[in-house]
């Protein structure tokens, strides 16, 4: 009798800013946070103080709704950064299905399109909710181990064994997932389909710059694989991960 696999992975989405922010004016190649309208200021420094003034706006303060947070209406200084992760898809589901016994591997992805206008860029995470990640009522697949301190270039499973990994893509990604055309964690580019990590409940940083990457941001792509090797009796039934992926401004 032949068995088969189905493979189901379900993202959440941790962001740290509770608030809707609104663009004061936007464009094909830029996004203005703030604005103001005033007739005189400048700039007064001494041994003791540093002061930036302006005449015109009448007030400065927070306020907020259900919809909206403004921070610091009048003529302040903007000093607080935003930040937005968005996903292609919340549920991600592999494919193909596997057969038992006969082995082979389930493959799906996600991308993740992070938007931020602080000058130091930001730093993309990810980690699972369970170990080993991948798990059904009666079995799981072990997280993917590479065979040294970096992400294996080509992904292996051995005879007997099964096990889920990921790997990235992107203009933003970890100088750990780079690859100089045979190893990983070296040399500057970005081959597809290649250098495989393993899941852990702790996060590790999988893209980040150091400048703002506003109004369009950036996409990097998230790649599942399910590996079963030749005779393992990989237990019939649904498989499940829940992967947490976070963005945060630096």
């Amino acid at each position: 009798m032949r068995k088969f696999i189905g493979l189901s992975f379900f993202c959440y989405l941790l962001i740290f800013c509770n608030f809707a922010y609104g663009d004061v004016m936007t464009g094909s190649v830029y996004s203005l946070d703030s604005d103001s309208i005033n007739f005189s200021g400048g700039n007064s420094v001494n041994s003791n103080f540093d002061l930036d003034s302006t005449i015109g706006e009448i007030s400065s303060g927070t306020s907020s709704s259900a919809l909206y947070a403004l921070s610091t209406a009048g003529f302040l200084q903007q000093d607080s950064s935003t930040i937005s992760l968005s996903l292609s898809e919340n549920n991600v589901t592999m494919s193909p299905s596997l057969g038992g016994l006969t082995g082979g591997y389930s493959n799906g992805s996600v991308s993740l399109n992070v938007v931020t206008d602080s000058t130091s860029g930001y730093t993309l995470f990810v980690q699972t909710e369970g170990s080993p990640a991948l798990q059904s009522v009666d079995d799981s697949f072990a997280n993917y181990s590479p065979s040294g301190s970096n992400p294996d270039y080509d992904y292996s499973v051995v005879a007997g064994q099964s096990n889920f990994g990921f790997s990235v893509e992107g203009g933003d990604i970890n100088s750990r997932f780079k690859d100089n055309g045979s190893v990983c964690s070296a040399g500057s580019y970005d081959t597809s389909g290649k250098c495989w990590d393993g899941f852990s409940t702790s996060v590790k940083v999988i893209a980040g710059s150091n400048a703002s990457n506003g109004p369009t941001g950036t996409e990097t792509v998230l790649k599942f694989r399910a590996g079963v090797g030749a005779g393992k009796a990989q237990k019939q039934g649904d498989y499940y991960a829940t992967t947490t992926i976070t963005a945060v401004a630096n």
